[in-house]
């Protein structure tokens, strides 16, 4: 199983809530540096942010739930 990095997030709530998705849909991951951001968030600095592991065998599922979800946040309206 080869691991890839599907996003990096600044916040550790936005990589929780795409990791949440993505298990819904049964794409196992896991995020990494997550516990480092939550000890002290100036790490994200050093470390580049939390990144979301995933399987790179589910990667072309998980980048269309993944640009689902990015167009449905361009066509947000206030």
């Amino acid at each position: 199983m080869e691991l890839i990095t599907l996003k990096t997030f600044n916040s550790i709530i936005e990589a929780h809530v795409l990791k949440s998705k993505l298990e819904s849909e049964d794409i196992h991951c896991f995020l990494k540096d997550e516990t480092m951001m939550g000890i002290n968030p100036l790490f994200n600095i050093s470390l580049g942010g939390v990144k979301l592991m995933i399987n790179k065998e589910d990667s072309e599922k998980a980048l269309e739930i993944l640009k689902q979800i990015e167009s449905s946040e361009d066509n947000y309206v206030d």
